[in-house]
Order: structure tokens, then C-alpha cells, then sequence
């Protein structure tokens, strides 16, 4: 048996209810975002803060003592693999093994990935239509394999609580892919926008 209160109001609308429920979210975000926050500002005034970027050349590393980040890695196709002296060429099982070697070594606080983003944007898209399909095939097929390295990479981070920052444009197709979605429903995880 349940009872009814009359409160003087309309019951609120779906509408309504589905604006208080993303209220709910937008709140627990900025709450999650407030908690990250003061862990980063607590690693950076203890000296322990690092960064590591893959896909990209020095840019985030180059930068990160004037803040008070220790840089560990910049591993890129501009960047020399110092084993063998070659490219960060992630096609390579080789370089994702040695890859994954220094993640573990040095443990950055915050990695930073920029896969190639080609595959997957909107610009592309227009055209593949003029393209053969077996070369659109196979642009996708790497794009997902360097995105794919990526996610492990990023899912390694987010295990070990430490963080990760991927870097693709907003409307790229990226976002949807299967990985990337389980990655981005877990609770600790953020999706912001940003201006370029």
C-alpha cells in the first residue's frame, strides 16, 4: 500500500526527470573532477608527479618541469626508439613490447595518447567514397590496431590509479568504437571537450 502526498505541484515530466537525473551526473563529475584534483596538486607539491605521452612528440614532456612534473617518455614515429635507434613505430609488436616495458618502468602519473586520429575523422570520411576500398579497409584496420594499443595502454593506467588523457577530435568516429566506449563507462572516467 502506498501513499499519496499532495504537495501542490505537477508531477514532474520524463523530461524533467531525465534533466534531474543528468544534473545527478553533471554533479558527481565535478565531484570526481574536485577528487583528481587535489591528488595531482598532493603528487605535485610531494615532487612525485610524472607524465609520459605516446603518439607525440615532445610536447606535454617538454614542458611538464616548469610545473613541477617530472617528464618521463615521449614515444613517437619523430622519436628514437634508444635501443635500436628507429621510430616508436607502434605497428611493430617489438616497439608495443618495449613500449609497455618502459610504462611499467617509469609508471608516469599521467600518460597522454594521440593515436593518429585519421582513420577516424570526419574530413576522412569524405573520402573514402574516391577511395579504393581495400585502402580505406586497411587505414581502418590500422587506425583500430593504434587506438586498440592505446586503450590497453590507458587501461593499464587507470588499474594502477594513475591517470591517462586521450586525445582525438570530438566528432571523431574513435570515440565509438566498442574499447573505447567500455573505457569511457567506467566510473573513474571523464569526457571532456575541449577548444583546439
Amino acid at each position: 500500500n502506498t501513499d499519496a502526498v499532495d504537495t501542490g505541484q505537477e508531477a514532474p515530466t520524463d523530461m524533467e526527470v531525465k534533466s534531474l537525473g543528468s544534473l545527478d551526473l553533471i554533479l558527481e563529475h565535478r565531484r570526481l573532477a574536485e577528487l583528481y584534483d587535489e591528488k595531482l596538486t598532493l603528487l605535485m607539491k610531494l615532487g612525485e608527479a610524472s607524465v609520459g605521452e605516446v603518439y607525440s612528440p615532445p610536447r606535454v614532456t617538454a614542458r611538464s618541469s616548469q610545473f613541477g612534473v617530472r617528464p618521463c617518455f615521449a614515444m613517437d614515429l619523430t622519436e628514437m626508439d634508444p635501443f635500436d635507434n628507429k621510430p616508436w613505430d607502434f605497428s611493430q609488436p617489438e616497439k608495443q613490447a618495449r613500449a609497455w616495458a618502459r610504462m611499467r618502468a617509469e609508471q608516469p602519473t599521467l600518460l597522454v595518447g594521440s593515436p593518429p586520429c585519421t582513420p577516424f575523422s570526419q574530413l576522412q570520411a569524405l573520402n573514402y567514397p574516391k577511395m579504393k576500398p581495400e585502402h580505406v579497409k586497411k587505414m581502418m584496420q590500422d587506425g583500430i590496431t593504434h587506438l586498440e594499443f592505446c586503450i590497453s595502454l590507458y587501461q593499464y593506467q587507470a588499474e594502477c590509479g594513475r591517470y591517462w588523457l586521450h586525445e582525438h577530435p570530438d566528432g571523431a568516429t574513435s570515440w565509438a568504437q566498442e574499447r573505447m566506449q567500455a573505457l569511457l563507462s567506467r566510473p573513474d572516467t571523464l569526457r571532456v571537450k575541449g577548444d583546439m
